[in-house]
C-alpha cells in the first residue's frame, strides 16, 4: 500500500467501523430486523476482515 493512501484508507476503516457500530446500535433498539442489519454490513465486515488479515488493522 502506498504510503499517501495509508491515511485515508485509515479514515475509510474508522468510517467503517462507525457504520457497523450505528447499524448494531438500530439492531438492538429494534429499528431494523437482523436480516437488514446483514445486508447493510455485510460487505463492511468483510472490507475490515480484509484489512486485519492484511495487517492493516488489528481487532
Amino acid at each position: 500500500m502506498k504510503k499517501e493512501n495509508n491515511s485515508e484508507v485509515m479514515k475509510l476503516i474508522e468510517v467503517t467501523r462507525k457504520f457497523v457500530d450505528f447499524a448494531e446500535t438500530l439492531l438492538k433498539t429494534g429499528k431494523i430486523t437482523q436480516e437488514q442489519y446483514q445486508n447493510m454490513t455485510k460487505n463492511k465486515h468483510r472490507f475490515l476482515n480484509d484489512m486485519e488479515r492484511k495487517k492493516i488493522i488489528s481487532k
